[in-house]
């Protein structure tokens, strides 16, 4: 039985609240680190930037998934948050239909043109890192086990199941990584 009868709410002027919280660190992430830079930079799509760079639209995106949002029309529920506004910095963010229409201007170029950029300021980000940073490296597998397939199948038929050579393959790769002998298996 619950009976919780001495319950106080007090509200502050500050009660806002965000359902995505970090969602203002990654936008500082993303401009320490030199990509929203680097997005405009190098990628030109619009001809006119009378409200919106390049990289507002990227970000946008990025930001809705990170947010939990499965479309474009997501975006809305965020325009509407005065809190999310606020962890961006932003006065207005670009809506569905224009979001919509910027990733209709994409073309096969743009996208690699997109993911160069990504890929040159995640290498920037893993050259800044003083040599000691890579003296250990630590691998977090999953919990989640693959599911077997048909050649897992066939491999379990010959008395190894999936689970006992990933196990294995994961203990050797830290081994190797930790700097011991080499096995043979």
């Amino acid at each position: 039985m619950m009976a919780a009868s001495n319950i106080q709410y007090k509200l502050s002027e500050r009660s806002r609240g965000l359902a995505c919280g970090g969602i203002g660190a990654m936008h500082l992430l993303a401009l320490r680190t030199g990509l929203v830079e680097a997005i405009d930079w190098n990628l030109h799509l619009l001809k006119v930037h009378l409200s919106y760079h390049e990289w507002d639209h990227v970000m946008n995106i990025a930001y809705n998934i990170l947010a939990g949002g499965t479309c474009l029309d997501d975006i809305e529920l965020q325009r509407n948050q005065e809190a999310y506004l606020d962890a961006l910095g932003a006065q207005r963010i670009p809506a569905p239909t224009t979001e919509g229409d910027f990733c209709r201007r994409f073309k096969v170029s743009h996208i690699e043109t997109l993911m160069d950029t990504i890929n040159e300021v995640r290498l920037g980000v893993w050259r800044r890192q003083p040599a000691e940073f890579f003296h250990i490296a630590v691998i977090a597998p999953t919990a989640r086990w693959l599911l077997p397939t048909a050649s897992a199948r066939k491999a379990s038929d010959h008395g190894t199941s999936s689970r006992t050579r990933i196990g294995r393959n994961f203990v050797i790769c830290l081994l190797v990584i930790l700097g011991a002998p080499k096995i043979n298996y």
